[in-house]
C-alpha cells in the first residue's frame, strides 16, 4: 500500500471471503449485489446488495457469503491511516462516514439503487484508471479516489439530512439551537457539535451565518451573555460565578459583556437591579 490505498475484487469467481480479518487501516467495502453476513465490533448484520461497509483500523471482522447460490460481487478499498488523516486535514467532509462509524458503531450503510449508482459511477472511473497504464496515472488516481470518497460521504450525509438545499434539515437546525441552549456553559466549539451530530464544521458555520445571520461564536457568546444578564438581575455575584456561563475568566466575560451591552456587568447590575426589585 505504497500510495496509501489498495483495492481488491470480491466475488463468487474470486473465491475470496473475509474471515476474522484485522487490518491496520480503514476497510471500505462497496457491495454491488449478493447476500452475506457482516460480523464486526460485536455486531452481526445481514446485507443484501447496494451498500457500503466501513471497518475502522484494528477491528476484527468477517464478511461471509450467506447464500452461495446468489451471485456476490463487491470491491474492498484499503486506506491507510496516514492517507485518511491527510484528507481530514484538508476537509472534515471526507470523514462523515468515519465519525458516524466510530461514534455510533454503525458499520453498514444500505441505500437505494439511485444513491448507490452515484457512488458506483465514481468507483468505476477509479477502477478504469487503477487497472490501466498511461501517463499521469498516479495523479489521476489520487484525484479520482478523493472524488469517490467525497461522493460516498456526501450520499450518506444527504440520506441522513435530505434537505440539502438549505444545508441542514429543519429538525437538525432545531437540535443545534437546543444543544447550545443546554450546553452553553461548557466548552462548545464547532468541532464539538460536528462530532455530536456527525456533520462538518463547514455546514454548521454556514448555517449560523446564512440562516441566523451571525457567526456561530457570536451566537454562543450572546446566549451566554443573556444568562449572565439574567443572573445579574437576581443579584448574583458574577465575578465569582463566571465559569457557570462558559467563560474561562472574569476578564473575558467583562470584555464580552461591555462590548454587547455598552456597560460593565457592575454598571448594568447597579442600573437595572433596583428597577427589577
Amino acid at each position: 500500500m505504497d500510495k496509501g490505498y489498495k483495492i481488491a475484487h470480491l466475488s463468487n469467481a474470486s473465491h475470496i471471503e473475509i474471515e476474522n480479518a484485522v487490518y491496520s487501516g480503514y476497510s471500505l467495502y462497496f457491495i454491488y449485489f449478493g447476500h452475506f453476513r457482516l460480523a464486526a465490533g460485536g455486531l452481526s448484520q445481514d446485507i443484501i446488495s447496494a451498500a457500503i461497509v466501513l471497518i475502522p483500523p484494528g477491528m476484527r471482522h468477517s464478511l461471509e457469503i450467506s447464500d452461495a447460490s446468489i451471485p456476490f460481487y463487491s470491491f474492498v478499498l484499503r486506506l491507510s491511516v496516514e492517507y485518511v488523516d491527510a484528507l481530514l486535514t484538508r476537509s472534515d467532509d471526507y470523514g462523515y462516514i468515519i465519525r458516524s462509524t466510530v461514534n455510533r458503531r454503525k458499520y453498514m450503510y444500505p441505500m437505494g439503487n439511485v444513491e448507490f449508482c452515484r457512488i458506483r459511477i465514481k468507483l468505476v472511473n477509479f477502477l478504469e484508471q487503477y487497472y490501466s497504464e498511461h501517463f499521469g496515472k498516479d495523479e489521476h488516481l489520487g484525484l479520482l479516489l478523493e472524488e469517490l470518497i467525497l461522493t460516498a460521504n456526501t450520499v450518506i450525509y444527504e440520506m441522513n439530512y435530505s434537505d440539502t438545499t438549505e444545508g441542514l434539515a429543519p429538525a437538525l437546525s432545531h437540535y443545534l439551537i437546543d444543544y447550545i441552549d443546554k450546553h452553553y456553559a461548557e466548552n462548545i466549539t464547532l468541532e464539538t457539535i460536528a462530532d455530536q451530530y456527525f456533520i462538518s464544521r463547514f455546514h454548521i458555520a454556514h448555517y449560523f451565518k446564512d440562516t441566523i445571520g451571525i457567526p456561530f461564536k457570536q451566537y454562543l457568546n450572546q446566549k451566554r451573555l443573556e444568562h449572565v444578564r439574567t443572573a445579574l438581575l437576581t443579584g448574583e455575584n458574577i465575578s465569582s460565578t463566571f465559569p457557570n456561563y462558559g467563560f474561562n475568566d472574569y476578564s473575558s466575560l467583562f470584555r464580552a459583556f461591555k462590548k454587547e451591552y455598552g456597560m460593565s456587568p457592575k454598571e448594568y447590575k447597579d442600573k437595572f437591579l433596583l428597577r427589577v426589585k
